[in-house]
């Protein structure tokens, strides 16, 4: 397994993470504005 699939698969415990692969699987592409919304996440400043 290349060594970026392993960083991604070892990031999936964390629930925001999944949930994000999730969405992106579902969806193929979001804004971060989308994103942030179907998580009910804050989106972080700049």
């Amino acid at each position: 397994m290349e060594p970026s699939a392993i960083r991604l698969f070892e990031s999936l415990p964390h629930a925001t993470r999944l949930r994000i692969v999730l969405i992106l699987a579902a969806e193929q592409e979001l804004c971060v504005c989308e994103q942030a919304h179907a998580l009910d996440e804050i989106r972080p400043k700049d």
